[in-house]
């Protein structure tokens, strides 16, 4: 199938295709990933996404087109552009002064190339590509803390293994990352190769049930949590009290390396006294899920002790009521950041400084 700018995001395209995105609806759902391709279900666009939408159109020189083809979503009934979208504005104006950024993303733009991986087909569409020279990603996020966590390294091990798949050679990946602050934030972020090694890994392993499940030799799963397993949920009888009985965890770190949960599952990582981060998300499905982590003393300007905390997984979800508090815990110099979970499974995702951690 030859794909072009008309066909490329088209339901024949996802059928035959795997993507760096389908893949990742993958991870998420699996139901939600098949009804995507079937054109059963779309993913509800945010103001926040059509914010990149207008940026991503201005580097590709179509934002005139889209303001044309949209006007009602972008302008006011007075021709003013909505408030919300004069951020993506700033931005524009601020990273076209800026010689090194403009320079990542000097190359062409929207390439489709197509190949053969893990034994399925793949599409990648790329926003600036210098051949021989590198692969550039355009983001627009809400700030780089989160950056990691949205497994753009997955992206760019595609784009890479896609490119050398095509007869170009092995290019570095970047993303041109612009940031949504008060004043815009913007740097150029790369990818390193052992990052984007372990990405490919990843897929590789996941792939075999993942083409299974799109060609309907076994059903896929539902995450019981995103918008489409909701919206085809049947009621079901739920116990009053059951999901009131708690699990309570318990976070501290250890020496000034060493941070875990010994509260329930005595899990904890050693991120070998290099000072960073150590993540955790405490996953319970529909019931909810929170982002822990802690991090010895530079933090804490050099106190000695542990900084613990948590916060969400992603601005768009609700904190869920799991009587989050804090106390005493063995160690003097760390306190325990306890939280009591609904009855029901769980499952800890840990990572060191953003990179995930396998268990």
């Amino acid at each position: 199938m030859k794909l072009n700018d008309d066909t490329y995001y088209g339901k024949e395209a996802n059928q035959a295709f795997f993507s760096a995105s389908q893949y990742k609806d993958f991870c998420k759902c699996e139901a939600m990933a098949m009804a995507k391709i079937r054109g059963e279900f779309e993913q509800k666009q945010t103001k926040a996404m059509l914010i990149g939408t207008l940026v991503d159109r201005w580097f590709e020189g179509t934002l005139d087109k889209l303001r044309e083809e949209s006007p009602n979503i972008f302008y006011c009934r007075n021709g003013a552009l909505r408030a919300e979208f004069r951020k993506a504005d700033e931005i524009i104006k601020r990273v076209q002064r800026d010689e090194r950024f403009m320079l990542y993303m000097s190359g062409e733009k929207q390439k489709i190339l197509t190949f053969e991986m893990f034994g399925a087909p793949w599409k990648m569409k790329m926003d600036s590509f210098v051949e021989g020279i590198c692969i550039t990603d355009l983001k627009v996020v809400q700030n780089f803390k989160s950056l990691a966590f949205w497994r753009y390294d997955l992206q760019g091990a595609v784009y890479q293994a896609g490119v050398e798949a095509c007869g170009y050679g092995r290019l570095p990946f970047y993303l041109a990352a612009a940031a949504k602050e008060a004043v815009t934030n913007f740097d150029i972020f790369q990818i390193d190769q052992p990052t984007l090694d372990m990405a490919l890994r990843e897929i590789e392993s996941n792939m075999p049930r993942f083409k299974a499940v799109k060609s309907g030799e076994e059903p896929p799963k539902h995450c019981g949590i995103c918008d489409y397993c909701k919206s085809v949920k049947k009621a079901r009888i739920r116990n009053y009290w059951r999901d009131r009985k708690m699990k309570t965890l318990k976070f501290h770190g250890y020496s000034d390396d060493t941070f875990g949960e010994y509260g329930v599952t005595n899990q904890d990582c050693d991120n070998c006294s290099n000072g960073k981060p150590i993540q955790c998300i405490v996953d319970c499905g529909e019931r909810g899920r929170v982002f822990v982590v802690g991090q010895y003393s530079n933090v804490s300007m050099g106190s000695g002790c542990w900084l613990v905390g948590m916060t969400k997984v992603s601005e768009y979800e609700e904190l869920p009521d799991w009587n989050f508090r804090y106390e005493e815990s063995d160690c003097e110099y760390s306190p325990a950041l306890l939280m009591d979970l609904p009855e029901g499974d769980f499952n800890l995702e840990w990572f060191i400084d953003g990179k995930k951690v396998e268990r």
